[in-house]
C-alpha cells in the first residue's frame, strides 16, 4: 500500500474509496462516526470524511472544490443518518435555518443535494448510496423520501453486515464489464 506524504492513500495503491457524510450534533456523535471511519478503514476502505476540521489539513483551497471530487470519486457513500441528520433535511425549505447552518451542516446539505441529483438522473437506482442509522435504543429513525431505495443498517449493530454489503459492491462477480 503506498501513501502520499500527507499521509492519503494514492489512487489505485489503496482499497475502494468511501465517503462519509454527517451532520454534526455533539462530540459524542462525532466518535461514533469516527469509529465508523476507523472500521471501515479496518476493513481495507480509503475513507474521507466530510468533517469541517479535516479540510483545512487536506490542502485545498475550496472547501466545495474538495467535496465534490471526494464525492464522486467515492465507490461507496454513506450517510450517517441522525435525528440531527433528519432535522437539518427538513430544515432545507426554510431560508433562515440555511442562513443558520454551521460549517458541518453545510457540508452534509451540500452532500445531500448533490446525492438527491444523482439519484434523480438514475431514476432512484444507486448502489454507491448507503444509510447508516445513528439513534439511541428505542428512537424510530427514518430516512429522507431521496433514499429510501438505498439500503440502511444500523450502527453499531450492523456494523458487519454493512461492511459486507459494501465489500459485495466490489467483488469481481458484481462488475459490469
Amino acid at each position: 500500500m503506498s501513501t502520499t506524504t500527507n499521509g492519503t492513500c494514492q489512487a489505485q495503491a489503496c482499497g475502494p474509496f468511501v465517503y462519509v457524510t454527517f451532520a454534526g450534533s455533539s462530540k459524542r456523535h462525532e466518535k461514533k462516526v469516527l469509529d465508523l471511519c476507523l472500521l471501515c478503514k479496518g476493513a481495507g476502505f480509503t475513507v474521507r470524511c466530510d468533517s469541517y476540521r479535516v479540510l483545512p489539513k487536506s490542502d485545498e483551497f475550496n472547501v466545495n472544490q474538495w467535496r465534490d471530487k471526494n464525492f464522486r470519486r467515492a465507490a461507496c457513500v454513506l450517510f450517517c443518518i441522525s435525528p440531527a441528520y433528519i432535522g437539518l433535511i427538513k430544515n432545507l425549505e426554510e431560508p433562515q435555518a440555511v442562513a443558520e447552518e454551521s460549517d458541518q451542516s453545510k457540508g452534509a446539505v451540500y452532500i445531500y443535494n448533490l446525492a438527491r441529483a444523482e439519484l434523480v438522473n438514475s431514476c432512484s437506482y444507486n448502489k454507491r448510496f448507503f444509510c447508516v442509522l445513528f439513534a439511541n435504543p428505542g428512537v424510530n429513525l427514518t430516512v429522507p423520501p431521496c433514499f429510501k431505495s438505498c439500503l440502511k443498517f444500523r450502527f453499531p449493530g450492523e456494523s458487519q453486515t454493512l461492511i459486507k454489503a459494501m465489500q459485495a459492491r466490489h467483488s469481481p462477480n458484481q462488475e459490469l464489464h
